[in-house]
């Protein structure tokens, strides 16, 4: 019976000792990543500034009442002017909606030159806005 005894303690010890390399390897290991992963949840600043753009853009197609093209054209203009400034880029679309407010105001030119703008900053934009440049250049009146 002593000898039951002591081989199952001696086995249990031994499988103890065994399980606990493992338990602290594991540990390590999450701990490890928990450390390698922590950084990933710090605040990352934003690539752009929206601004109001987005505010605008629902506003246009939402609540055309409230959407006045010349509000929009300034609003959008001094926040352009604001974010160049800081040295940081304007987000996509900022300058294809403010030639669109150019166009809706009858700006061709204006419009034409922010549609430039939008295609020089985002080159994948380059079909979409020659579209848009065709059909308001031709037509030569505000399309809503």
């Amino acid at each position: 019976m002593v000898c039951t005894l002591v081989c199952f303690a001696n086995s249990f010890m031994s499988r103890f000792m065994s399980t606990e390399p493992i338990f602290w390897s594991r540990t390590a290991v999450v701990l490890f990543a928990i450390i390698l992963l922590l950084p990933a949840c710090a605040h990352q600043p934003s690539l752009y500034s929206w601004g109001s753009y987005e505010y605008l853009v629902y506003a246009t197609y939402a609540k055309p009442g409230d959407a006045d093209p010349g509000r929009q054209v300034a609003t959008l203009s001094q926040e352009i002017a604001a974010i160049e400034s800081s040295d940081r880029q304007v987000p996509p679309g900022v300058y294809a909606h403010l030639g669109y407010q150019y166009f809706l105001l009858g700006n061709v030119t204006a419009g034409l030159e922010a549609f430039a703008a939008e295609k020089a900053l985002y080159p994948e934009s380059k079909h979409f806005i020659e579209g848009m440049e065709k059909r308001f250049a031709s037509q030569h009146v505000p399309i809503q």
